[in-house]
């Protein structure tokens, strides 16, 4: 790496680091804002200061992706073809060196606080956590005055050892804070007779060692990654903080509920909890509370084109056949030049496109975390189909960053590589059309089941389905037969029909589910559960199906009518996008899922006692409709509601508790540190 740097130029296993870097930078972050919408959505009461400051971490790693993906495309497209090397660090990088440092400070102190609440009255390892805090603050305040003393790569050498303490400050820290909150809540474990207060405590230290010990091991790759690979690999770290304080801070809601039912038990064994029988058990299966059943709301990402110029990226000794010369760049005619800008276009559009899935992959992420979180009772069809659809994904979009890779990497500066399609090109629609496929397979099993088992409608979905697939396997065929632009001539039609086709199926699947919904809506128009039930249904179908079909036609359109820098971001973006409105559709029975009547039940057991795909169990639905509705605690029909609704208040709690159990439960409290009870409520 640091040859590379000491020859003025960024070598080919450091760009590739870099843009693989960049990709997972974006990829973390569709994944944490995922995660930071669900913070504000669960945590309304927390205090400002928490808020503010996870605001602020949101906005700032948000801003680092951005800066990120200029510098990318600034590097690599805007540049290509121009023969000066990396004369200088570009303010992208020293911003980002500015969100690491950020973060990185805020989260430590983040736990610091935590470990003065659960330490109290002792406050060495508070001072310690803060000390080493100041001391990553210093060093990353050094770091970024030496990058702006330093502004040639070729003098990088003289300053490494500071990025080396850098990366491994952060370490250090992570490994204390992990242990003295280890430590401490060991013992806690130790001194608590009861079985479900230790439960409670082992689950912080779980949570606590996998937090803070990811940031640790991405710290320790990073360092040694720096040394074989570039230093800009180091880009990850902001992102990695930020998501593990998001997950830490989400993770209250199932260890809050576990204090709930241990205080409940408290109580019932002196006798303070009327009206609930000592010999009725506190349910522990609790996995969600009445603010998850919230909609997970679909990110979309856009970009725009612009206009490239040119620059070599020239190579080390060992990578030169695979790059271009570092000879005279020779005269081109105008129509080369022109040639080339086209092609560059087309390569910019690419890159905008890999960027965007990798974005939207993050947040699928997200979403299969959620699944696999909350409907473990699932047929296990359901839940192959889930894995199958997430590993077809995740395949085409690594095959899009190969791409990428080969066009302004392997082959940077070489204009005949442009015309190539590489590997991963031709492949992609065969693998949106199975994609596509399944998806819509899923939807027809759907209306399969909303139609009382009519088989005209779905099997029109699959068929159309079928064709779109067929059409996208002959396209690849086609596209891996030419090689190459110049030799991809005719097929256009054929092309368009692997985006039409499956835009038409959508568009069926959404009038099909909108048609039996209204329908079922009118059956039950006496129920207001069911007619609440159907109408969110009918939602969940025009957010889902609707955006589909929107961006197949409109890749199908521009693919006949507009030229390849327009069209080329679209279509490989439509299969991450799929998979998150199946994954969107499946989650949201959180919202949607309501206690079944006894006639439902009798409707089952009359169909063999199976249920549809993709349908809770029986008694998941009757747990989460209690949880929603309120009306149920105060009759008492659910074991923890009469203590959920009447005994757990903040003011009940002493603020001088004692014991470590207490300790930890007033670290969540609202009117002591900062946290609220009452979002579970």
């Amino acid at each position: 790496m640091l040859s590379n740097f000491a020859s003025g130029y960024l070598g080919p296993a450091s760009a590739r680091g870099f843009l693989f870097s960049c990709c997972i930078n974006i990829f973390l972050l569709g994944s944490s804002l995922c995660q930071l919408y669900e913070y504000f959505q669960r945590f309304p009461s927390d205090q400002p200061i928490f808020k503010a400051l996870t605001a602020l971490l949101g906005i700032i790693n948000f801003v680092d992706a951005i800066c990120l993906a200029h510098l990318v495309d600034f590097i690599f497209i805007k540049r290509w073809g121009n023969r000066p090397g990396l004369e200088g660090f570009f303010w992208q990088f020293d911003y980002n060196v500015v969100c690491l440092l950020i973060t990185s400070v805020c989260v430590q102190l983040f736990y610091a606080w935590r470990l003065s609440v659960l330490t109290r009255p002792r406050i060495w390892p508070v001072v310690v956590v803060i000390c080493l805090a100041m001391l990553n603050l210093g060093v990353g305040i050094a770091t970024l005055i030496l990058v702006f003393l330093v502004p040639a790569p070729t003098q990088v050498g003289s300053i490494v050892w500071v990025f080396t303490v850098n990366l491994i400050v952060p370490v250090i820290t992570d490994c204390v804070i992990a242990g003295l909150i280890g430590w401490r809540l060991s013992n806690a474990a130790s001194a608590v007779k009861e079985k479900n207060a230790g439960d409670v405590i082992q689950r912080v230290i779980r949570l606590t060692f996998e937090s803070n010990g990811i940031t640790a091991a991405c710290g320790i790759i990073c360092s040694l990654l720096f040394i074989v690979n570039g230093l800009l690999v180091r880009v990850v770290l902001s992102k990695v903080y930020f998501f593990a304080y998001l997950w830490t801070m989400n993770s209250r809601v199932e260890t809050v509920l576990q204090l709930e039912n241990v205080k409940a038990q408290r109580m019932m064994k002196m006798g303070n909890v009327s009206g609930v029988n000592d010999d009725q058990p506190i349910s522990g299966k609790i996995e969600v509370s009445q603010s998850t059943s919230r909609s997970y709301e679909n990110l979309s990402t856009s970009a725009e084109s612009s206009s490239a110029t040119h620059y070599i990226l020239e190579t080390d000794n060992e990578s030169s056949s695979s790059m271009a010369s570092a000879g005279t760049v020779p005269e081109l005619s105008p129509d080369v030049v022109a040639a080339i800008q086209k092609s560059l276009g087309a390569a910019q559009s690419f890159l905008i496109a890999t960027l965007c899935a990798w974005f939207v992959a993050g947040i699928n992420l997200h979403q299969t975390w959620v699944y696999f979180r909350f409907f473990k009772s699932d047929h296990w069809a359901m839940k192959a189909f889930v894995i199958t659809v997430v590993i077809v994904a995740a395949v085409d979009t690594c095959l899009l960053l190969t791409v990428s890779n080969f066009w302004l990497i392997d082959n940077f500066g070489s204009p005949p590589a442009l015309d190539s399609f590489a590997i991963g090109l031709p492949v992609h629609p065969a693998l949106l059309g199975i994609l596509t496929l399944l998806v819509q397979l899923f939807y027809a099993y759907r209306i399969y089941i909303l139609s009382r088992r009519s088989i005209f409608l779905p099997g029109f979905v699959v068929i159309l389905a079928a064709l779109g697939c067929a059409a996208g396997v002959w396209t690849a065929c086609h596209l891996y037969s030419a090689g190459a632009f110049s030799r991809d001539h005719g097929g256009d039609w054929v092309k368009a029909c692997s985006l039409f086709l499956p835009a038409a199926a959508d568009a069926v699947i959404l009038v099909s589910m909108v048609v039996y919904l209204r329908e079922a809506v009118a059956e039950a128009a006496s129920a207001e559960d069911s007619v609440l039930l159907f109408n969110r249904l009918w939602r969940v179908s025009l957010e889902t199906n609707f955006v589909t079909m929107l961006l197949a036609l409109l890749s199908a359109v521009l693919l006949l009518v507009a030229p390849a820098k327009v069209y080329l971001p679209i279509p490989f973006v439509i299969g991450q996008v799929y998979q998150g409105c199946c994954l969107y559709s499946l989650n949201s029975r959180l919202n949607t899922v309501v206690q079944p009547t006894l006639s439902a039940k009798q409707d089952l057991l009359a169909h063999g006692g199976s249920q549809p795909l993709g349908t809770p169990a029986l008694d998941y639905a009757r747990l989460l409709s209690e949880l929603q509705r309120p009306d149920k605690f105060d009759q008492g029909s659910y074991p923890l509601a009469p203590f959920t609704s009447q005994y757990m208040r903040p003011e009940l709690l002493p603020c001088d508790a004692e014991t470590e159990l207490e300790f930890l439960t007033a670290a969540e409290r609202h009117d002591d540190c900062g946290f609220s009870t009452r979002a579970y409520h």
